[in-house]
């Protein structure tokens, strides 16, 4: 059994991780905790049965395989630097790096060291997005992909309501933040490589200095083009999302793709923690680091479009 260190306890391990640990208590046991948030990660230890630590470098000397990082984004690399030079094997929560130098350090840290190292990848885990991607491979050249996902930034209903970390200058907008997943999404649905980016951001919503909506247009070496729309706006009360491929000889929507994969009913954390925990189990760790680098590459091309309002090319 792999015994598991968890470095943040906010929203996302709230809502998402614990359930996966639960499901997945025969592979794994949450042995460590630590947040400076000691109420929060004290209520988890008291459900794992796990020993709180109110500085996760004192975590990191416990006999741990593997450490979770689920913070705000301007300390991920430093906790996860620190995660991998102790020699635990590190998985951090979207988008694991402010940029592509932040990424590209982590990636030389984790093969220097033969540390295992990865970010979570939840939508490619989902049933929908697993059918989907499965059934783009029969629909020819893929020509056009919508990937539109406006949300009201995590609960954040009131126009005056602090988005606190999510929106500032040390973490950018809501595109590094919650756009990092239609941009690894992208990746798979349509596999040619992207050869520039056009962006745009906007500030209708939040008292920010950074973007609460952002579009991103890719175009692909196959003159594929990819649409990207994600945005935090305080007046939807629930996610309004477009998701759909066109291919030569098909398409396909997303929210509702052909069955073509039999699948068990499943929550797309679990299904991607159950796979990672499995291959450290087993010593076949599989990392996706050449993606991780490509995703902050575009991302950085996007920030560079919106700043320079022109297109950008990788």
């Amino acid at each position: 059994m792999l015994k598991l260190g968890l470095i943040g306890c906010g929203n996302v391990v709230e809502r998402s991780h614990l359930q996966s640990y639960r499901d997945l208590k025969e592979l794994v046991k949450v042995e460590a905790v630590s947040d400076l948030d000691e109420n929060k990660a004290k209520k988890v230890c008291a459900e794992f049965g796990a020993e709180y630590f109110n500085n996760y470098k004192e975590m990191l000397n416990k006999n741990l395989d593997c450490v979770i990082v689920s913070v705000p984004i301007h300390l991920t690399q430093n906790i996860v630097s620190n995660v991998l030079k102790a020699g635990k094997a590190a998985i951090t929560e979207k988008p694991g790096a402010s940029n592509y130098e932040e990424a590209l350090e982590l990636v030389s840290l984790s093969r220097q060291n033969k540390v295992p190292f990865t970010f979570v990848q939840n939508y490619l885990y989902g049933t929908k997005q697993m059918q989907a991607i499965e059934a783009s491979k029969n629909i020819g050249e893929i020509f056009l992909t919508r990937l539109e996902n406006v949300c009201h930034g995590y609960g954040a209903l009131e126009k005056n309501f602090d988005m606190g970390w999510r929106l500032n200058k040390s973490n950018r907008g809501c595109l590094l933040n919650h756009g990092f997943h239609e941009i690894y999404l992208m990746l798979h649905l349509n596999p040619s490589p992207v050869e520039s980016i056009y962006a745009v951001r906007r500030n209708f919503c939040y008292n920010s200095t950074e973007e609460d909506l952002a579009i991103v247009v890719a175009k692909h070496k196959n003159n594929g083009i990819t649409q990207i729309t994600n945005g935090f706006l305080h007046n939807i009360k629930e996610t309004v999302s477009v998701e759909e491929i066109h291919g030569t000889k098909g398409s396909i929507d997303i929210k509702n793709p052909p069955e073509i994969l039999k699948l068990e009913k499943e929550y797309s954390h679990t299904r991607f923690f159950r796979e990672k925990f499995l291959e450290l189990q087993k010593g076949s760790f599989k990392d996706n680091l050449a993606e991780f680098l490509t995703i902050h590459k575009i991302l950085d091309a996007a920030y560079d479009s919106m700043n320079q309002q022109n297109e950008v090319f990788l």
